[in-house]
């Protein structure tokens, strides 16, 4: 709050004569106490936000008497200042958390003994958020705001109809960067994606509802948002709605929330677009790819174990148990590559030819997320190389395809809600593993990823392998260090999170091995998050070449332990091939459940 000179139609003024405001004591009179809104700095991404609560109450303080030109005029209605910085524009964006009319004009005023003088039209607004462009402030020493609300039909305030509203000045709003685009959506196709100021997240929520029959559509013509993806399928719903650009994202969403047709349903959620991110081949320590790229002297006691060996391939039956089903959630693969010197792709071998959903059709490697088309091609190598690890592996009896579904665009990064939808796919035309060498590193519990993981694995017996991440960290809930799905690994049992092992000289080699100290992520001790350790490399086809390389990172480790767990599922029919030969090494510290860890190499090597 600050003290605020103001003028003629001000509660003394209106009192007293012209005359007696014309007098400088009698001017100090016509002062009053409204709350201020500070002009946020140029690049700056998180607004400084003037937030009105309560709205049911009267306002607090004493507020001046502004002309009513809206309307709807209501008592409970807010005014707040703006602390001018002598730009003859600025942007105000407001942030709409009511449920009815929200309506908004803006005044100028020079001193007590002036007119006041509109700067803006009475705005009627709906939107969850929009920017309104203020222009020609230079002549005033003064910037106020009137602020009236109405229930959802128009008709006279309700305290239950209204929320929040929360206000936020830019002389210049911050705008990300596009970046190369296609979308999931043939008819809603972009040309480009705009990220978001802090570059954390792209300028777009996502809206979601795990129930399939929730009226989504509805809930986002409520908040004026436009809708440039949409998935709707048995496990839930989603939509992935932009944000002006300029506006927060993170302030959107709590207005988006407050704007639901049914105030009692806890089933629509929102949560930021948050950008995953995927380095390409090369990255170093610190990243989720791999973090070395070993040369066979490092590995040379392992050489005759690490092998690439294509196994039984896929078929045309759409029997669902006549086959084991994979789905990569990956950047692709590079649809060319003939590693094995057949003159056939190595992935053809795997092609799906049985299976489709709204994504995946016969005959198909997989969907591209990112582009929107039927050719998931690799542009990283992390796909390559984490397939090549899979089906180089894989020794079962019965035919398996491999679902390619690319999330990762050419900079190697992924949408959220291309994620999800990938999840859901896989799901959808009943995989029986989903691999996911990639995470989500937030805080916060990512509730649409969870509505997801939980249809695939609890509803319909999935089993969910992913990379515990290369950061050396505790990725429990809790830890500060979480990363999502591999963070599900504590309360979804068919969620495996894999972390990665090696041998050294010390500890002995023959009683079991040790954590890559060098990069692998692990669980707190009687904490199953990560659920055991894989090898950490495996030989693997170099991207862009016909030959091959050994990368080590949780990465890798993943599709290794998922290419044991779909040997299992193809010769006994479940998991108990796999869990017999799981062993335990003294040397993990508890960092993982049960200390466990898949052998690369057979009995000799127990």
């Amino acid at each position: 709050m600050r003290i605020s000179t103001f003028f003629y139609l001000a509660l003394a003024c209106v009192v007293l004569s012209w005359a007696a405001c014309e007098d400088d004591e009698m001017m100090q009179e016509c002062s009053f106490a409204t709350p201020t809104l500070a002009v946020t700095d140029q690049g700056v991404c998180d607004p400084i936000l003037l937030r009105f609560d309560n709205l049911s109450a009267p306002p607090a303080v004493t507020q001046p008497v502004l002309p009513l030109d809206c309307p709807e005029v209501n008592p409970l209605g807010r005014q707040a200042e703006i602390l001018i910085t002598g730009s003859d524009q600025l942007d105000l964006h407001v942030y709409n958390g009511t449920r009815g009319i929200l309506y908004l004009q803006v005044f100028g005023a020079t001193d007590c003994d002036q007119d006041l003088t509109p700067i803006t039209t009475c705005e009627t607004i709906t939107d969850a958020a929009i920017i309104i462009g203020l222009n020609g402030l230079s002549a005033f020493d003064n910037l106020f705001i009137r602020l009236d609300f109405t229930e959802p039909d128009g008709g006279t305030f309700s305290p239950e109809a209204a929320d929040f509203v929360s206000l936020a000045a830019y002389e210049d709003s911050p705008v990300g960067q596009e970046v190369e685009y296609g979308g999931i959506d043939g008819e809603l196709t972009q040309t480009g994606l705009l990220k978001g100021c802090d570059g954390t997240t792209y300028q777009r929520l996502v809206m979601f509802s795990c129930d399939p029959g929730a009226d989504l559509d509805a809930w986002i013509n409520e908040t004026g948002l436009n809708a440039t993806e949409r998935y709707g399928g048995d496990g839930g719903q989603a939509a992935a709605v932009d944000v002006p650009p300029g506006l927060d994202p993170n302030t959107v969403g709590p207005a988006v929330s407050r704007k639901r047709l049914d105030r009692n349903n806890d089933d629509f959620i929102v949560e930021e677009d948050h950008i995953i991110q995927l380095p390409a081949e090369g990255g170093g320590p610190g990243t989720l790819f791999d973090a070395q790229d070993l040369v066979p002297q490092d590995i040379s006691d392992f050489m005759d174990c690490l092998v690439y060996e294509l196994g039984a391939g896929s078929t045309m039956d759409d029997d669902p148990g006549s086959q084991i089903v994979v789905t990569m959630i990956d950047s692709g693969v590079e649809i060319d590559g003939d590693y094995n010197g057949d003159g056939v792709p190595d992935w053809d071998n795997h092609r799906n030819l049985a299976f489709q959903d709204a994504f995946l059709q016969r005959d198909e490697l997989g969907f591209d997320f990112f582009f929107g088309d039927d050719d998931p091609d690799d542009l990283l190598g992390h796909g390559t190389n984490t397939a090549g690890a899979l089906i180089g592996n894989y020794t079962g009896d019965q035919p398996m395809t491999v679902v390619h579904h690319k999330i990762f665009g050419p900079d190697g990064q992924s949408t959220y809600f291309g994620a999800l939808v990938a999840i859901y796919s896989a799901t959808d035309i009943n995989s029986d593993i989903i691999n996911c060498s990639w995470g989500l590193k937030d805080d916060v519990r990512p509730r649409a990823m969870e509505c997801a993981i939980a249809y695939a694995t609890d509803s319909r017996g999935i089993i969910v392998v992913t990379s515990a991440g290369n950061d050396t960290d505790d990725i429990s809930p809790g830890s500060g260090a979480t990363q999502w799905p591999a963070s599900f690994g504590r309360d979804y049992p068919f969620v495996y999170a894999v972390a990665s092992y090696q041998y050294s000289d010390s500890p002995d080699p023959t009683k079991g091995p040790i954590l890559s100290p060098a990069f692998s992520n692990f669980g707190s001790p009687g904490n199953p998050v990560v659920r055991l350790a894989g090898y950490l490399t495996a030989k693997t086809p170099r991207f862009g070449t016909s030959d091959f390389n050994f990368l080590a990172g949780t990465s890798i480790s993943s599709p290794l332990v998922g290419s044991a767990i779909a040997t299992s599922l193809a010769n006994t029919g479940d998991l108990s091939d796999f869990e017999s030969r799981l062993l335990q090494s003294p040397f993990f510290e508890d960092k993982t459940f049960g200390n466990q860890y898949l052998p690369i190499c057979p009995e000799a090597f127990r």
